[in-house]
């Protein structure tokens, strides 16, 4: 029985947009040259992986990346992306947190 990987989503929360679409560029080629070497390897018919119990991508059409506006250091950035995430979204399966800096003059917002 070979598994497919369909409806995989991944949102990424992103302060500044025109490095976010950069970045869903850069995953896009990633998955596709990941792929081209598994099917290098593994033939036609590739082994059916899995991560996490997730079968693994076959194609990069099984992966939808959206970008969505997110500043950390200021709370009404969080409250506009929670409610445009739970419009949009019904489930959040996984969180992924990137760890970052947050420098003392941006924790203004923060605290007012």
């Amino acid at each position: 029985m070979k598994k497919n990987c369909e409806g995989v989503h991944v949102v990424m929360a992103c302060r500044n947009m025109e490095r976010a679409e950069a970045a869903i560029s850069d995953v896009r080629k990633e998955i596709e040259e990941t792929l081209e070497k598994r099917h290098k390897k593994d033939g036609d018919h590739p082994k059916e992986w899995t991560t996490f119990g997730i079968p693994q991508v076959q194609s990069v059409d099984d992966v939808s990346l959206e970008a969505m506006t997110l500043d950390l250091s200021d709370l009404a950035s969080v409250r506009s992306f929670v409610n445009a995430f739970q419009a949009k979204h019904q489930h959040l399966h996984y969180l992924i947190l990137n760890a970052g800096l947050v420098h003392p003059h941006r924790l203004s917002n923060m605290f007012q």
